[in-house]
């Protein structure tokens, strides 16, 4: 490493020190942790019979709500770095009052010699979210394949549908898994 790289090296990292040290000289004291005085306010002396999420339920639940989920998409997802795997699409809504209409495809590139979808809907229990009837596979060598159907359902619950999209050529393979936004099937 040449001197010039090394006086480069310590200039970016003089930058964030000289602004650490310029706020703590501008606002002493800030962030900083200090004791105060007990207080002796007793306004939470007992928890709340329900729990937050209990007292966001959806009238006729039979559970309390899931979590949100984290990686959901009820949308096309485009792939731009892959290269068999083209997008992914995954939806659910409600198609009567105790059935969902559940929806899937994946789009393959020209270079992928089979793709697929596989389909499960999923029910909260309300502490987990577990396979409600069977899943669906579709897989061929075309470019799109899809999956759309109705399934009745249990009132009262919350649904969701885990795909799994897939794009192969020989032993390479690419694939997705998607979950759909939540559906609750009111009573």
């Amino acid at each position: 490493m040449n001197i010039n790289k090394k006086t480069h090296f310590f200039k970016l990292l003089a930058i964030p020190a000289i602004a650490l040290v310029t706020a703590s000289l501008i606002a002493p004291g800030v962030g900083q942790a200090s004791e105060s005085e007990p207080t002796t306010d007793h306004i939470f002396t007992t928890l709340p019979e329900k729990s937050l999420n209990e007292s966001l339920m959806e009238p006729g639940a039979l559970t309390p709500p899931p979590p949100p989920t984290l990686y959901y998409e009820g949308f096309t997802s485009s792939l731009i770095t892959s290269q068999y795997l083209v997008s992914a699409y995954s939806n659910l809504s409600i198609s009567g009052s105790s059935s969902l209409q559940i929806s899937a495809e994946t789009k393959s590139s020209a270079s992928a010699s089979q793709g697929g979808v596989t389909v499960g809907l999923e029910r909260w229990t309300g502490s987990d979210w577990v396979e409600f009837g069977k899943t669906r596979t579709k897989s061929s060598a075309l470019a799109y394949n899809s999956l759309n159907y109705a399934s009745n359902v249990t009132k009262g619950y919350y649904y969701r549908i885990k795909s799994d999209h897939w794009a192969s050529s020989g032993i390479n393979k690419e694939s997705r898994t998607l979950y759909s936004s939540t559906v609750f099937v009111s009573n």
